[in-house]
């Protein structure tokens, strides 16, 4: 059991998903958390996860490019993949040859999913790797959006163990897939990273 009491939780999040370092030299562990008569238990969802290549940002630090994991609380957004169906709880979308994530901090269209190959910077979601099979958005630097502050954050599949992404927490596709059908919406599940 552990003590998230001193964070600003919201008061209506039961789901938890605490990715972080226990000391410098560790790995990064995702473990996941159920609210239950007031104390965070563990649900036994626990791996090891990859993070940006530079690690995780600063508080408020994040920038774009900078190929570092925000830190912070996080609401879960919406879950995504290349499949007309996904088992899980939260809101899903499938992912089409036509979507793309603005990556162009000066265009007004930053940090968003569009339905169109944008006149800009911007990583196409259907991708030839399938890392994107499966995957959720991490709501960073969605309500605002800051010019600049970083965008495209999603929990997704790795390309491998140990293989860091550009800011994005990467994971086994079957760890993910687990992970995806625990989370629901209802819980208004967050994402506690680098703290």
């Amino acid at each position: 059991m552990i003590d998230f009491q001193y964070l600003s939780i919201p008061l209506n999040c039961s789901q938890l998903v605490h990715v972080r370092k226990t000391t410098e030299d560790s790995p990064v562990c995702l473990s996941s958390y159920q609210l239950e008569n007031g104390q965070w238990k563990n649900t036994g969802h626990d791996q090891r996860v990859n993070i940006g290549a530079n690690g995780f940002a600063g508080p408020r630090r994040k920038r774009e490019g900078d190929m570092k994991t925000p830190t912070g609380l996080f609401k879960i957004g919406l879950s995504f993949g290349y499949g007309d169906f996904c088992l899980t709880g939260l809101d899903y979308r499938k992912i089409e040859d036509k979507h793309y994530w603005i990556d162009d901090a000066e265009h007004q269209g930053y940090n968003t999913w569009v339905d169109q190959k944008p006149d800009c910077s911007a990583e196409k979601m259907l991708r030839e790797d399938g890392l994107y099979r499966y995957g959720f958005v991490i709501e960073y630097n969605t309500y605002p959006i800051v010019p600049g502050r970083g965008s495209a954050i999603f929990a997704h599949i790795e390309k491998g163990s140990g293989i860091a992404t550009h800011g994005c927490v990467s994971m086994p596709e079957d760890f993910l897939a687990g992970l995806l059908t625990w989370l629901d919406k209802k819980c208004n599940p967050h994402i506690l990273m680098g703290i």
